[in-house]
Order: C-alpha cells, then structure tokens, then sequence
C-alpha cells in the first residue's frame, strides 16, 4: 500500500494502491471483507485521506489529477 487511513467512525480501512491495477479499495474493519474497489485507471494512487463526513474520499496518484470518491455508492 501507498497510503492507509480509517474512516472517522472506524468502520472501514481505506488504502491507496500500487502497480498498474492501482486505485483506492475500501475493507470493513471488522470482518476484513473487501467492500469497494475504485480504478484510477492511471495506476499507482499514492495518497488517499477521508473527508470528515466519512461518505466521501479524495486521491492523487501518478496521473496528477485529484479524485473524490463516494464510498457510500450514493450518487
């Protein structure tokens, strides 16, 4: 991993991903299950960092854009 961080209640463990398949996948902290997955579709993200509301992350990786990321899968 590239980054790791939580969600401000605990719930999930956000982590920033390397290599070619990179992006920003989203674990229960709990069970460990895999709950999202987000391509960059650009590679390496190297930094990821929740907002405070916990619904929403932002990224930046190698293709020097900024993404923000429902992780609620709401629009």
């Amino acid at each position: 991993f590239q980054d790791l961080t939580y969600t401000p209640d605990g719930r999930f463990v956000v982590a920033a991903t390397e290599g070619s398949s990179g992006g920003v996948y989203v674990w229960d902290a709990t069970t460990g299950e895999l709950v999202r997955r987000f391509s960059t579709g650009f590679g390496t993200v190297h930094r990821v960092r929740v907002f405070a509301c916990g619904t929403k992350a932002v990224s930046a990786g190698v293709e020097e854009v900024i993404t923000v990321w429902n992780l609620t899968g709401d629009p």
